[in-house]
């Protein structure tokens, strides 16, 4: 059910204003894992996956958006693992929405209700009556929250400190839930710090998911300056940003998570947040998706 899952690829990130104020920046490039179940997302699934195993039922059913990362990686991996699974996706169909056609192609169950119902997607009696409607009993299926968000999740997100170099003494991570983050800060070594970039204006939830995870208050921060106003807004600032990302060091990112980021981590060493002689490392949790690569293992 789970696929090999060696060291994963650290580089040394060889953008000119390191070398100005003498930083050393680490990228751990999760997102080279696999072309559809890379960076946190598969770090999310991984316990998951393995507790529907031991849990005795037959489906798996999770949540997520119109454009949902996790939703293309939970339904490659239940592919890939001969697992029933219906999602349910927040809005309309879109005909011409790559991320659906991969998802349909997986021979995935696709439910899409409207965003009012949607908020109801926690509550066990709304999941109760939605699965009846399936002809499913409850008791039959294995619930993920949207994005990966629980304990199994959390649990898997503790793994990718086992890549991160022992020098460094930062930790940084783009925060949309906070379950990577917990896990990162929970299990990242005792001379490390964690620095999260909240990409939607939840800080505050973030904290609290961390805190109740068992993360060390003290140890962490979330930045909030890099929202660039909601959830998944493109500015032209962050566009440009990518592209030149991009063009200096190789390393594609996307808008939503990693751009953010990026662009926050560069802006705060450009301002000196850290001293000269830091070493920090960067998560890469992928998210630049390619639909025309095979599905395989």
């Amino acid at each position: 059910m789970i696929p090999p899952y060696g060291p994963v690829k650290v580089q040394r990130c060889n953008h000119p204003l390191l070398r100005e104020r003498k930083i050393t920046l680490f990228v751990q490039r999760e997102d080279l894992v696999h072309p559809y179940l890379s960076g946190n997302k598969w770090r999310k699934l991984k316990y998951n996956l393995e507790d529907f195993k031991l849990s005795g039922a037959t489906v798996m059913l999770t949540f997520g958006g119109a454009y949902s990362n996790h939703l293309v990686a939970t339904a490659a991996a239940s592919y890939l693992s001969g697992i029933p699974l219906i999602v349910v996706i927040r809005g309309e169909p879109h005909p011409e929405n790559p991320y659906q056609e991969f998802i349909r192609s997986c021979g995935t169950k696709m439910i899409f209700i409207s965003r009012t119902l949607y908020r109801e997607k926690g509550d066990p009696d709304f999941i109760r009556t939605l699965l009846e409607n399936q002809r499913i009993h409850p008791d039959a299926c294995y619930v993920i929250p949207e994005g990966g968000a629980n304990d199994a999740g959390t649990k898997g997100c503790e793994e990718i400190c086992n890549d991160v170099p022992d020098e460094s003494g930062w930790i940084a991570c783009a925060c949309g839930t906070g379950t990577t983050a917990a896990g990162i800060a929970r299990a990242m070594k005792d001379h490390q710090k964690f620095l999260g970039f909240a990409v939607l204006n939840a800080g505050n939830y973030i904290r609290e998911t961390m805190i109740k995870s068992g993360a060390d208050e003290g140890r962490f921060h979330i930045n909030e300056d890099y929202v660039f106003g909601r959830y998944a807004k493109v500015t032209h600032l962050l566009k440009n940003f990518i592209k030149n990302f991009h063009v200096q060091t190789g390393i594609l990112t996307e808008p939503v998570y990693t751009g953010k980021m990026f662009l926050g981590l560069l802006d705060l060493i450009e301002q000196r947040y850290f001293r000269e002689g830091s070493v920090i490392t960067a998560i890469h949790t992928g998210g630049v998706l390619d639909f025309s690569i095979p599905l395989k293992w």
